[in-house]
C-alpha cells in the first residue's frame, strides 16, 4: 500500500475539498458515513469558496451542527477534541470578517518556507535567516543596475517557446502581424489522435481571428452593420458570417486573393477557402508530428479534409482549445505569410487597434449532468399540453431524447427516415428514458419527440459537415468527429439522390414563401401557452397565442409582413368584442390568414392536428349531419307556414275583389252612419 508523503498543508486542503469526495463515494457502503464525510468536505470547499453570500453561510452553518453530530455517530468520543468544534464558529466568523482568502495562513507559510531556506548554521538558525535575508536584499538591489546580464527579474520564462519582445533578448524587427511573431513549440511529443471536424476547423479559424489585435476594428464594425440590419442574435450571426464578411472586405481583399494565387501554383498556406484566418493560432495549435520528429507537414490542398489533418487536437467538448505550434512549422508558415504581405504590399498600419477582441466560451454536446445528479429511483414528471412536452422538467426530457437518439447504436444513421428504425430500438430507447421521466402509456408521443430530435440531428449534419462544400467528394471525405465512415457515406449518398434533392429544393422553397416569423425559440408554443397559464391562471385563446408567440418582449414582430397579419388580427378581434362582427376565433384566423392546411391547426404550433381540437372526423360529420336534419326540419316547417301565408292571401285578396266590385254588402257601423 503506497502512501504519500511531501504533502503541504495547501495540498491537504486541496485534497479534502475536491478529491476526498470522489473517493468515498465508492468506499463505504453504509450511506451515513459517506454523507458525514463527504458533507463535512462540502462545509470547507463552500466556506472556502472566492464568493461567500449570506445565504449560503447561513445555510452550511445549520449542516455543519448535523455534520458533527453525525460524526459523533461514527468516531468515538477521543476523536473529539476543539478543533472538531472549531466549524461551527467558522462560517460566523466569515460573516463578520469576509472571505478566507485574506485570513488563513497559506502565504504567510510559504514566506516562511523561503526564510527557513536560508538557514545554515541549525545552531544559531535566526542569524542565519537574518544574513540570509541581508544578502538577499543587497544582490537584489544591485541586479537593477546590471545591463545585458540576466536576472530574475529579465530571465527567459519557463515556456519561453523563441519570440521575446522584451528584457534583454533582441526584440523582432519583422513588420508581421503580431501573430506571426511568435515561433512556437511543442509543449510535449506532437501525436495525431484524431481528425479534426469542418465545425472544429472554423472554430479554430474564428479563434484566431478574435485574438488578433489587428481584427479587433473589423470586428466592431462588423458587429455594428448587423446590428443595425436586426438587433436579434448578434453574437449567433456575427460568429458565422464574419469569416466571409472579413475575406471580402476592401482592406482584406488584396491577401485573400494572394493567398489563393499561392495556392494555385502548389504554395501551402493555412488561410482556408472561406477564412483569411490561419488555420492555428500560433500559440493556441498543435501540428503534426510523425514517429521520426517531424512537424508541420505540408498539406495538399485538393481535398480540405486533409487540411484538418495539418491539427492537432485543437477542441474538445467544451470549445476550441490548443497547445503550442512546432516552431519549425509555424516559422515556415510565417515566412510564406510574410512573402505574401510583402509582395502584395500589405501594411500593417491597416489594422492597428488598442482594443481587445472578446472571447466567447463555446458550449459542447449535451450529457444531461443534470439527470446523473438525480437520487436514485427518483423520476421527473411531465406536463402535456395537445400531445407536447410543458412544463419545468420539458427541456430535460427533449434534451434526453436528443442524447439517446445521437447515439448510433440506439438510432443508426443507415436508414432514410425515424420510421425505417427497427421496433426493438425504439423500444429500447424508451425504457431509457424511463429511467428518468414518469411517461407510461405515453409511448408513441415520446418517439414523437425523438423523430423531432432525429431529423434536427441528421439536419444538422448536413448543414455543418455536407451544404458548405460545392462537390460532394470533399463533403464526403470530410468525415464528422465520432462517426463512421459507413455511415457518413450512406448520408451522403442519400443527400445527393436526385429524389431526395428535389424534396429538399421544394422544401426550401416552401420555407422561403413563408414571409411569417415566430418568436418561440426552443420552447415552442405549447410551452409558451403552459407559462401564460401559470402566470394568470386562464387558458388563453388562439388569437392571444398567436401574438404571444409572434411578437418580441417589446410586442413588435420580427418583419412588415407579420406585423401587418398582427395589426389585422387586432382590428379584427375588437371588431368582435364590439359586436361589429359575428364571427369566432377560428373564423378570424381564417379570414386573415385563408384556409387551414390539410391536418394542422395554424397558431397552435407543431403536432397540433384539427383532431385534437374540434374531435375525429366522423364525430365532426355526424355533428353536420345533425345540424343538416335541423336545418331542413326548420325549411319544411317554414315551408307549411308559407302555404299557410299564402292562402290566407289568396283569401283576403278573392274578399277584396268582391268589395270593390260591389257583390258583397258593405256592413255599416251604427256609431258611424254614412
Amino acid at each position: 500500500m503506497k502512501k504519500i508523503y511531501g504533502l503541504k498543508t495547501h495540498d491537504c486542503h486541496v485534497l479534502l475539498e475536491c478529491f476526498l469526495p470522489l473517493v468515498l463515494r465508492g468506499l463505504f457502503s453504509s450511506h451515513d458515513v459517506r454523507s458525514a464525510l463527504i458533507g463535512l468536505c462540502s462545509f470547507f470547499k463552500e466556506l472556502c469558496s472566492k464568493v461567500l453570500t449570506v445565504k449560503n453561510l447561513e445555510k452550511i452553518e445549520e449542516q455543519i451542527i448535523i455534520t458533527l453530530c453525525k460524526l459523533e455517530m461514527i468516531f468515538p468520543p477521543s476523536f473529539f477534541d476543539v478543533m472538531i468544534h472549531l466549524p461551527i464558529h467558522l462560517a460566523s466568523e466569515a460573516k463578520i470578517a469576509g472571505p478566507v482568502h485574506y485570513r488563513w495562513m497559506y502565504p504567510i507559510e510559504r514566506y516562511l518556507r523561503g526564510l527557513k531556506a536560508y538557514v545554515r548554521n541549525r545552531a544559531h538558525p535566526e542569524g542565519s535567516i537574518a544574513e540570509g535575508y541581508l544578502a538577499n536584499e543587497c544582490l537584489l538591489f544591485c541586479s537593477r543596475y546590471f545591463n545585458g546580464i540576466e536576472t530574475k527579474y529579465n530571465r527567459v520564462g519557463r515556456n519561453w517557446d523563441g519570440a521575446i519582445t522584451h528584457g534583454y533578448k533582441v526584440e523582432i524587427k519583422d513588420k508581421v502581424l503580431p501573430i506571426f511573431k511568435q515561433n512556437g513549440r511543442p509543449s510535449r511529443n506532437c501525436k495525431v489522435t484524431r481528425r479534426l471536424s469542418l465545425e472544429e476547423i472554423k472554430q479554430a479559424h474564428l479563434y484566431i481571428l478574435k485574438n488578433c489585435d489587428q481584427v479587433t476594428p473589423f470586428i466592431c464594425k462588423h458587429k455594428e452593420i448587423l446590428e443595425e440590419e436586426n438587433p436579434r442574435n448578434v453574437q449567433k450571426r456575427h460568429d458565422q458570417e464574419f469569416s466571409d464578411w472579413f475575406e471580402s472586405h476592401p482592406k482584406t481583399s488584396k491577401i485573400a486573393n494572394s493567398v489563393a494565387a499561392r495556392r494555385k501554383k502548389g504554395i501551402q498556406s493555412l488561410v482556408s477557402k472561406r477564412n483569411l484566418a490561419p488555420s492555428s493560432h500560433l500559440q493556441q495549435a498543435d501540428f503534426l508530428s510523425n514517429n521520426d520528429g517531424e512537424h508541420g507537414k505540408k498539406v495538399s490542398s485538393s481535398s480540405h479534409s486533409q487540411v484538418r489533418r495539418t491539427f492537432d487536437s485543437l477542441s474538445n467538448n467544451d470549445g476550441v482549445h490548443g497547445k503550442k505550434a512546432s516552431s519549425s512549422s509555424h516559422s515556415q508558415l510565417r515566412r510564406q505569410f510574410d512573402s505574401l504581405s510583402n509582395d502584395d504590399g500589405v501594411d500593417e498600419e491597416e489594422f492597428e487597434s488598442d482594443f481587445v477582441a472578446p472571447k466567447k466560451k463555446v458550449r459542447g454536446p449535451t450529457r444531461n449532468l443534470e439527470l446523473a445528479k438525480l437520487p436514485a429511483g427518483k423520476r421527473l414528471d411531465i406536463n402535456w399540453r395537445m400531445n407536447r412536452p410543458v412544463g419545468p422538467n420539458a427541456k430535460l426530457f427533449k434534451s434526453r431524447c436528443t442524447v439517446l437518439v445521437r447515439d448510433v447504436k440506439n438510432a443508426p444513421l443507415k436508414v432514410k427516415e425515424w420510421a425505417d428504425i427497427k421496433i426493438e430500438n425504439k423500444i429500447k430507447m424508451f425504457d431509457l428514458v424511463l429511467t428518468y421521466f414518469k411517461v407510461e402509456g405515453r409511448k408513441h408521443l415520446v418517439w414523437a419527440q425523438m423523430n423531432s430530435s432525429y431529423r434536427s440531428y441528421r439536419h444538422l449534419l448536413k448543414k455543418r459537415y455536407f451544404e458548405p462544400y460545392d462537390n460532394p467528394e470533399i463533403a464526403r471525405a470530410n468525415i464528422p468527429l465520432e462517426m463512421e465512415k459507413e455511415d457518413w457515406d450512406y448520408l451522403v449518398n442519400l443527400w445527393i439522390d436526385e429524389g431526395w434533392q428535389k424534396i429538399s429544393q421544394q422544401n426550401k422553397m416552401s420555407r422561403a414563401a413563408n414571409s411569417i416569423i415566430h418568436t418561440t425559440g426552443a420552447k415552442g408554443a405549447q410551452q409558451r401557452a403552459e407559462e401564460a397559464f401559470e402566470q394568470t391562471g386562464q387558458e388563453i385563446d388562439r388569437l392571444r397565442l398567436w401574438e404571444l408567440t409572434h411578437t418580441r418582449v417589446n410586442g413588435q414582430a420580427c418583419n412588415e409582413e407579420t406585423q401587418e397579419k398582427l395589426n389585422l388580427l387586432k382590428e379584427l378581434s375588437s371588431q368582435v368584442n364590439e359586436g361589429i362582427l359575428e364571427m369566432n376565433e377560428h373564423e378570424v384566423m381564417v379570414e386573415v390568414f385563408g384556409p387551414e392546411r390539410h391536418g394542422r391547426v395554424r397558431g397552435y404550433g407543431a403536432g397540433v392536428t384539427p383532431t385534437q381540437l374540434w374531435g375525429p372526423r366522423s364525430f365532426i360529420f355526424s355533428n353536420l349531419q345533425i345540424k343538416l336534419q335541423c336545418a331542413e326540419k326548420k325549411y319544411e316547417d317554414s315551408k307549411i307556414e308559407v302555404e299557410d301565408l299564402k292562402k290566407k292571401v289568396d283569401h283576403m285578396a278573392g274578399i277584396l275583389e268582391q268589395l270593390l266590385d260591389g257583390r258583397l254588402p258593405i256592413v255599416q257601423s251604427d256609431n258611424n252612419p254614412t
